[in-house]
């Protein structure tokens, strides 16, 4: 009876562990692939942002969706612990939002910059992108949010 107990106990344990494990390679795997696209999302903003070249800003914006497709498409094959849903959620949501609103408002600047000289069009624009922007910071503390909540559940702890 003590080694069926204790055989027990050890099958649950090693259980707890092992779904403990996929939670932390999960979060892992998470933040991986988002530092990498938060690094190409940084340095193709800052281009967008500065270049006066048209070329050099589509350029950036076409390494932007390559890089936004990628972490798209790796963080949504992961499979995803039950405590882990919100959080996976909110790190997909800001990469969608970056593919169908940052990506796309951008290229339309530069299309409708190169073929108008108006300011007024021009500054609309500018205004829409950096409401996007906005909202992505935002979306981007709704996925550190939802990360924290995440640790907390499986007791880990997140370091910076």
């Amino acid at each position: 009876m003590q080694r069926i107990i204790l055989i027990l106990s050890v099958l649950i344990i090693g259980v707890g562990c092992k779904n403990k494990n996929e939670e932390i390679q999960f979060n892992e795997s998470v933040v991986t692939h988002f530092s990498e696209f938060s690094k190409s999302l940084a340095s193709e903003m800052e281009v967008i942002k500065n270049s006066e070249d048209s070329i050099t800003k589509i350029e950036a914006i076409e390494q932007l969706e390559q890089a936004t497709n990628k972490a798209l498409k790796e963080i949504e094959q992961l499979k995803t612990p039950a405590t882990g849903v919100e959080y996976h959620n909110a790190v997909i949501h800001v990469l969608q939002t970056v593919k169908d609103t940052y990506i796309p408002a951008n290229k339309e600047f530069i299309y409708l910059h190169s073929d108008s000289t108006d300011s007024e069009q021009d500054n609309l624009m500018v205004n829409k992108i950096n409401e996007i922007s906005k909202k992505i910071r935002m979306d981007v503390t709704e996925a550190q949010d939802r990360q924290k909540e995440f640790s907390e559940k499986i007791n880990s702890k997140l370091t910076k």
